[in-house]
């Protein structure tokens, strides 16, 4: 018998069963005869055959086989290590499906039809429902939310992808594949379908058990294809109730045995046929037929998967079939294209799938690389990620240098060509990195920029690839490695996009705005994110050799030392197809890492033939200028050569300087240059000074205003930095062509002055006397002129937007294009803050602080405005950070009292409060931010002239700010947990997300992915340099803080789940991990194992648990009123305390380990001495349960916490009650000092978390999102207010008294809407209760209670008559007579729960607003659905009325024409077609919108939990449980709009 290979398999089908096998060996196209080479270690064996032009392999479990999730492992285990070039793998057979007939539409699962497992939001796609806890009961108390398995592959979910597509047709696409098989026989019979009539589906428990009533499927219908999540354990499942709450728990679709041992080996896609309903009766005969439809589906999904063979699988034949049998799996295999000739299979290595970040070890793990040629990225995705990614053309880079250095001359690069070292580089393949070095002006950068055109045309034909990157220290998207990267990605992947499949995850799956962020500087992983992309590419299997050209890598700044360790390193990767050449300077860095690398160094024998024939080119030019004669031509060129050093620079430089000379004078001044760079530029220097005294003064501000910017500077932007108001820029342009030898003009369009080459910036810092009073001076200088430009050029809207809400992303400058009116202080506004850090103390004296103060008092808002439009934002907010440092009342500046100082600390405050709205809507500076700061704000005093006029009535703002001097935005769930970092600069927030902020200046510097789930704790090491984090699937995850690169995942710990919350040791070796139920596990970082787990005797909290801070105890507390403290390593119990009259539920240890605070159910907080258990102090005052406890770093502060909302900071040593901190809106559950014991953090259950000045006071950040109010509403003439709060009570308040009329009560639950008739004299409220109820404001008599809705009710209206009312719960809307409280009419149609309902000016119709994103219009008599309009989105919370021929929402009004009555199908009319109207409220509360533009941004202090509108008011219900009222001039608003 022939021997098959098992290299030329590149799928496997899983089949467990036999029936499912036998239906597997049918569906093939053609079987192989053969057998596979035999192992000792072998258990299993395989068939294999042709299918749609796939070599497939068929694994089952031999006869007997115990079935389950272990067996299936350990089959596809073996697999994976037998079979190497697999690409994908489906596992195809029965499972049990599972119907659920009560929800809308039903999930009508039938005998017959196919599951698919599919990741979802509502779940993992395959649910290990067998992982959990034995409750004792014979019961199995499954994870938290399962165990996360990998994803399926990306191909096999694109092939399910295509067949989705092509419904309601897609099952003819596989039943043509089962009507193939289907009278083929078994041992049993035949495939054939058992009949419908056999199919029946028992609902109810055991003793109320019915038949479901189904309708037969027609014969087009008989199968469907059902998607979702599918339940995988050990346990043969025949019992319904068990089976109903698997469903419930994880909304299954279907139970089965097999799927999730093999996807923790192999990512397969799940394919199941249904023979049964997992409850007691037996259903075996319907198994071939279940399985035979899901061989069915899978053979259609390989009919959709490419044919082609991975293009890096060896080509083997029939001869190769025997010369390989005795092959080991870890030998290399020859790989046409390969960068070496070789290519190893590389085992041990994991990678990440598309679409997928776990990670599967193995050979099946590497057809990532070498089939990523399948994986198609479409076009539109790349060409936005290049966007994003770009920084600049490095080939437009390559170009401006190019022609800054005169032109590459094509005799003075050859000779590199030629050179053994390059062409040992160039052409042989095991040759990987070489670095070009040489001292500056050896012609480094020409010799690349030849080289890259050399390359560029030889390559042009191959199948290799060239990217290259030219670093400019003067350039700040040229000086850093981050650069590097963005730049050799976007050469690369510009030219080649089916390299876009390495664009990563992070990237594919957000939304626009979170794609751009991710490119922002602040983000400190994007390194990190940027080098695993460009590493993927160059391992990529369709490239051959990738040759990376990287120049002048002396001059990155930033990341240099990482950067040159990646490439050394990537030079030594086998998988890795680069070629580097790098470029540079000799510096300890490059040669720590690359001085024992291949070098090529750039020495006067190797370059001085290249240099004289620059030389000779050189004097050519000068005597086709200048007229030489013979001997002067032959004099020049001998003098030349024998003081150029062999350097290129110098000249040119000398070169530039002769052609202005002459030819009389040109020995006499060449003989002047004396040879080397550095006397050159001295001699340079002194021809500057021997300028008339004017132009040689105006030429060093010149130069020192080029040496100490941050950024290269545009000419008129020069101008005004030096103080050179009002010159002609013509005069700029000459005072800059005079310092020549040391900058150079470039771009004709903006004119930016560069350094002529590094080397001359490198002269000026260092040697050049430009700037006789130091540079503190000078950066002094810069402040003066910067504050004199912007007050000449500043002023309100200065890019005449008009719109008060224009987003900065549209602003645009007015008048032709290049006439920005501020392109001249561009560079003031972003940098006179970072000149001014740089000057001496003296310098920020008295008169300096005045012209500061003037500028602030006309023209901070201005300032402010010109940041926005510029971008700015951000880095202002950090620089005033550093403003306010400065100038601390500690520094004892003499200024009339520090009244400065406060001027710039409120200015301060106005920033950071307002960030968000200035940094997006520039405008907004004028408005929102003026209107929402404090009414004794200074800023706000200063500028109140400018608030709006169209604003008739303003809310009261308290007098001085509130504790909160920043809001963190981003996270989009409650926030579970906050971490400060040692050295108090970042805070880590758990929710949605992992967010690492700068607590300074609160912008986002990172968002981390949790695994499988939204994060419910965060804590920094104790080094800061690693963070821990525990999500809502029981997953824990190492990160590095700096890089944000997860270090190490743990999916599970053993039968511990619902974890809560994680905490290092102080030695940061372990990890205490909290479950909800008592448990705590010890987790060894390093060896990724549990050293012991201990159970309390009853349930724990988190805040229970304490970490002694010498690594090794742990407290606890259990029933008994008894405190247990372990040890973390042995787990022995070292001490056991008692004295509490109730439980010790809340702990904490000091910081020195010596005491020990713990609060009971008494609210008593009792202080002992760890080593005696002496009571030292104990503590009473607080007026509730104590919920949390605190010890500051330096353990002089105790800080506790109550369920009355309030912090208390008590002394530690004597028990006296210092402090109490009020402004949280629920109990605060997390108290945590910063290390300098300065700062507290504290997170509440109102969804706040707060940062406080132990000193001050001051809250550094806040998040603000429920309130007690639930509800708000108008009377219809304006002069009544209600509101319903979830006190189940009602509040009715006199608008022009403010005074509070009636509380009426009498629903049983929270009040969730209210509403008043249209005359006055009814108010309707609905409530969690399910009833609406009618009141008299004026008594608040109950007149009437309308009851019968199924659920709670969302909405309440009046008709315009008073005379009936309509309710909406869940999808239906009923209309009463409020007379006889009779329910006329019932209507129905929505596919989702109605939010809100309106009727119409005359009340013969009623318009209804749904969450399944449409309003319909209904005929409030007969009931008749008149119209539906399709909107883009839903209207959770949206509000209508109508007004004549407007339908009014909450969110904007839409004009639109009721169609008349007819008997035809109700219209449709699409979002784009509506036109908004009025004032109103956006859907997620930011802004009040007038016509839909936004008017005035919401601080989140304010945002309305709920909001009411008129015509010309606004009332926002506040978090706070404030209401704030807005008047506006809707006159003046509509010319405006």
């Amino acid at each position: 018998m022939s021997e098959l290979n098992p290299n030329d398999y590149t799928a496997v089908w899983f089949a467990p069963l036999e029936i499912e096998a036998l239906a597997a060996l049918h569906m093939l196209d053609e079987e192989h005869q053969g057998r596979f080479p035999a192992r000792r270690n072998d258990r299993y064996v395989f068939r294999a055959g042709k299918m749609c032009g796939h070599s497939i392999v068929i694994a089952s479990f031999p006869p007997g086989e115990v079935y389950g999730t272990t067996s299936a492992s350990i089959l596809a285990s073996h697999v994976e290590e037998r079979f190497p070039n697999l690409r994908f793998g489906l596992l195809v057979g029965v499972a049990a499906g599972i119907p659920d007939l009560s929800v809308h539409p039903p999930r009508d699962i039938r005998l017959g039809d196919v599951l698919i497992s599919e990741r979802t939001q509502s779940g993992p796609g395959i649910v290990h429902y067998g992982l959990g806890k034995d409750t004792g009961q014979g019961k199995l108390q499954p994870l938290h939310h399962g165990y996360v398995l990998p994803n399926t592959g990306y191909i096999v979910r694109s092939a399910i992808g295509a067949i989705k597509n092509m419904r309601p047709n897609e099952v003819e696409k596989f039943l043509q594949c089962y009507e193939s098989i289907k009278d083929k026989e078994h041992p049993t019979g035949t495939f054939a379908d058992p009949g419908q009539e056999n199919d029946k589906l028992y609902v109810g428990d055991d003793k109320n058990e019915r038949l479901a009533e189904r309708e037969i499927r027609s014969d087009s219908e008989r199968t469907r294809v059902w998607c979702g999540n599918i339940g995988s354990g050990d346990k043969l499942l025949k019992d319904a109730q068990e089976r109903d709450r698997l469903r419930d728990g994880y909304n299954l679709i279907g139970l089965e045995m097999e799927a999730a041992g093999i996807m923790g080996v192999i990512p397969v896609g799940v394919i199941r046929g249904v023979c049964d309903y997992a409850d007691k009766r037996k259903r075996k005969e319907w198994q071939p037929y279940a399985a035979a439809m899901a061989a069915a589906y899978a053979k259609a999904i390989l009919n959709k998967i490419p044919q082609e063979r991975p293009a890096a699988l060896r080509n083997a034949t029939s001869d190769d079939r025997t010369d390989n049998k005795g092959r080991d799996r870890e030998e290399a295999a020859e790989v046409p294209g390969s960068s070496n000739g070789k290519a190893a299979r590389h085992a041990t290595h994991g990678f990440n799938l598309p679409g997928n970040n776990n990670k599967v070890a193995g050979n099946f793990g590497n057809i990532g690389n070498i089939t990523g040629n399948l994986q198609i990225v479409p076009d539109d995705l790349c060409k936005e990620f290049l966007g994003d990614l770009s920084e600049g053309d490095p080939c437009m880079d390559m170009s401006r240098i190019e022609t800054n250095k005169g032109g590459i001359l094509k005799d003075c690069f050859a000779w590199i060509l030629k050179d053994p070292q390059l062409k040992e580089w160039r052409d042989n393949k095991d040759a990987r990195l070489l670095w070009i070095k040489g001292a500056p002006g050896r012609g480094k950068t020409m010799l690349m920029i030849g080289l890259v055109k050399h390359l560029t045309d030889r390559l042009s034909s191959e199948s290799s690839k060239l990217s290259f990157f030219f670093c400019q220290n003067s350039e700040p998207c040229l000086n850093n490695g981050v650069s590097v990267l963005r730049g050799l990605i976007w050469e690369l992947l510009n030219k080649n996009h089916d390299l876009g499949r390495h664009i990563p995850d992070e990237y594919r799956t957000n939304d626009k705005e979170k794609r751009k962020a991710m490119f922002e500087r602040s983000n400190r992983n994007l390194f990190t994110t940027l080098k695993e992309m460009l590493s993927g590419m160059l391992r990529d299997g369709s490239l051959e050799a990738v040759y990376v050209l990287v120049d002048a890598l002396d001059e990155c700044d930033k990341d240099l030392g990482e950067l040159v360790e990646w490439i050394a390193d990537d030079a030594a990767d086998d998988l890795s197809k680069a070629k580097w050449l790098v470029s540079g300077r000799f510096t300890m860095k490059l040669d720590r890492t690359l001085g024992r690398k291949p070098t090529l160094e750039l020495n006067g024998e190797r370059i001085t033939p290249a240099v004289d024939q620059f030389i000779e080119q050189k004097v050519e030019s000068l005597v086709n200028k200048g007229g030489y004669s013979e001997e002067l031509k032959n004099q020049v060129r001998m003098a030349l050569k024998e003081k150029a050093e062999s350097t290129f620079l110098w000249v040119a430089l000398v070169c530039n300087h002769l052609k202005f000379i002459s030819r009389l004078n040109v020995m006499t001044e060449l003989n002047k240059f004396p040879p080397g760079l550095k006397p050159l530029y001295e001699r340079m220097m002194r021809m500057i000074e021997d300028q008339d005294e004017n132009t040689s003064r105006q030429c060093k501000q010149v130069l020192r205003a080029v040496t100490i910017a941050y950024r290269p500077l545009a000419l008129e932007e020069l101008a005004l930095v030096v103080g050179l108001h009002g010159r002609p820029i013509d005069d700029i342009r000459q005072l800059v062509r005079l310092c020549g030898s040391y900058v150079i003009l470039h771009d004709e369009e903006n004119e930016t002055i560069r350094f002529l080459h590094e080397s001359a910036k490198d002269y000026l810092v260092h040697d050049a006397n430009v700037s006789p009073g130091g540079l503190e001076q000078e950066h002094g200088l810069t402040v003066k002129c910067s504050l004199q430009a912007m007050s000449k050029i500043l002023r309100k809207d200065i890019y005449s937007l008009r719109r008060i809400g224009c987003p900065s992303r549209e602003a645009r400058p007015p008048g032709p294009p290049n006439s920005d009116p501020l392109s001249p202080i561009r560079y003031s506004c972003l940098y006179w803050i970072n000149h001014l850090l740089e000057t001496s103390k003296e310098f920020r004296g008295h008169d300096t602080q005045r012209e500061i103060e003037a500028f602030f008092k006309k023209h901070l808002l201005h300032w402010l405005e010109a940041l926005s439009l510029m971008g700015g934002i951000p880095n202002a907010a950090a620089a005033i950070n550093k403003l306010v440092h400065v100038f601390s009342p500690e520094d004892q500046y003499p200024y009339d009292g520090n009244q400065f100082y406060h001027l710039v600390r409120d200015a301060h405050r106005f920033i950071h409060y307002h960030k968000w709205a200035i940094e997006n809507s520039p405008l907004q500076v004028y408005a929102s931010a003026l209107i929402f700061s404090p009414a004794r704000s200074l800023v706000r005093e200063l500028f109140r002239r400018e608030e709006p006029e169209w604003i008739t009535t303003k809310p009261v703002m308290r007098d001085s700010w509130s504790l909160c001097l920043q809001t963190l935005e981003g996270h989009r769930g409650v926030v579970r947990s906050i971490a400060f970092s040692r050295d108090d600069r970042f805070i880590a927030s758990a929710s949605d997300t992992i967010g690492i902020w700068d607590s300074a200046s609160g912008n986002r510097l990172q968002t981390l992915e949790a695994h499988g789930g939204c994060a419910v704790s965060v804590a920094f090491s104790h080094d800061d340099k690693r963070l821990a984090s525990v999500s809502s699937t029981d997953t824990v995850q190492i990160w590095d803080s700096a890089s944000g690169e997860c270090l190490r995942t743990r999916n599970s710990i053993g039968d511990v789940y619902d974890i809560v919350s994680a905490i290092f040791s102080h030695d940061d070796k372990h990890v205490v991990l909290t479950s909800s139920y008592g448990i705590m596990v010890i987790w060894d970082i390093a060896s990724s194992e549990c050293t012991w787990t201990y159970e309390a005797r009853r349930t724990v909290i988190p805040s229970t648990i304490s970490h002694g801070n010498d690594s090794r105890r742990l407290a606890t507390a259990s029933d008994g009123n008894i405190i247990r403290i372990q040890d973390l390593t042995s787990g022995e119990r070292l001490q056991t305390f008692k004295g509490h009259n109730g439980m010790a539920y809340v702990f904490a240890f000091s910081h020195d380990n010596k005491r020990l605070a713990s609060a009971s159910y008494g609210n008593i907080i009792r202080i002992r001495d760890f080593a005696s258990g002496e009571c030292l102090q104990t503590l009473e005052g607080n007026n509730g349960i104590v919920c949390v406890l605190a010890f500051s770093h330096d353990n002089k502060r105790l800080a506790s916490a109550s369920d009355d909302n309030i912090i208390r900071i008590w002394d530690s040593a004597s028990g006296e009650y210092l402090h109490t901190f009020e402004g949280h809106n629920g109990i605060v559950f997390v108290l945590a000092f910063s290390h300098d014991s300065k700062r507290l953090a504290s997170a509440s259950g109102d969804r706040t978390i707060r940062i406080w000045n132990l000193a001050s006071g001051e809250c550094l950040q806040t998040v603000n999102c429920h309130s007690n109010i639930i509800t708000v509403t108008f009377s219809h003439d304006g002069k009544y207010l209600a509101s319903g709060l979830s006190n189940h009570t009602i509040r009715i308040w006199e608008l022009a008294s403010g005074t509070r009329l009636q509380a009426p009560e009498g629903h049983s639950n929270r009040v969730t809407s209210v509403t008043f008739s249209h005359n006055g004299k009814h108010l309707a409220s609905t409530s969690v209760d399910d009833t609406v109820k009618i009141w008299d404001p004026a008594s608040g008599e109950c007149l009437l209670i309308l009851e019968g809705n199924s659920s709670r009710v969302n909405s309440i209206v009046f008709s315009h008559s008073g005379e009936h009312l309509a309710s909406a719960s869940h999808r239906t809307i009923r209309i009463w007579d409020l007379t006889s409280g009779e329910c006329l009419q019932t209507l129905e149609g929505h596919s989702e729960n109605i939010s809100r309902v309106a009727f119409s000016h005359d009340d013969k119709d009623l318009a209804s607003a749904s969450f399944d994103k449409t309003i319909r219009i209904w005929d409030s008599v007969s009931g008749e659905c008149l119209r539906t309009i399709d909107l883009r989105m839903e209207f959770p919370n949206a509000s209508l009325a109508t007004v004549h021929k407007y339908l009014c929402t909450k969110i904007d009004t839409i004009l639109f024409n009721t169609p008349s009555t007819s008997s035809t199908a109700p219209s449709r009319t699409a979002h784009q077609n509506l036109q908004h109207r009025g004032l109103g409220v956006s859907s997620n509360g930011p802004w009040i919108t007038y016509n839909s533009e936004n008017l005035l941004w919401i601080p989140p202090e304010y945002r309305p939990y709920c909001s009411g509108l008129t015509a010309s008011t606004v009332a926002l219900g506040c978090p706070s449980g404030r209401v704030l009222i807005f008047n506006f001039d809707t006159k003046f608003l509509a010319s405006c709009f």
